[in-house]
């Protein structure tokens, strides 16, 4: 299993308006390629970067192959929505890919 990671810092004072982009358009668009089981939004409790709040997508991944379609047949026209929505500038976004290799319970 992998999971996608993508790491959020926003500016304070476009936060409210960026979750509900996140919630009601971006996530839905990223679910909607069929190459993700699910996603969980979290914010962080720390402060990371100053005047910005912290937030971690956990996208859930079909498969290696999953992410690399992910990564060239959607990913530039669903980064570029941020963009366009008018969020240029007010983020910086770390992205990683993990591979699960146990799982305790």
């Amino acid at each position: 299993m992998f999971t996608y990671v993508v790491t959020i810092h926003i500016q304070k004072d476009a936060e409210a308006r960026w979750v509900a982009w996140m919630k009601e358009e971006h996530i839905p668009e990223v679910l909607k390629t069929g190459l993700f089981y699910d996603c969980r939004m979290c914010r962080s409790e720390a402060e990371q970067q100053p005047g910005c709040t912290t937030y971690r997508m956990f996208y859930a991944l079909k498969s290696r192959a999953a992410f690399d379609t992910y990564e060239k047949d959607f990913a530039p026209a669903l980064r570029q929505h941020a963009s366009e929505a008018g969020f240029s500038g007010l983020f910086t976004a770390e992205r990683d890919l993990l591979e699960t290799l146990h799982t305790f319970t």
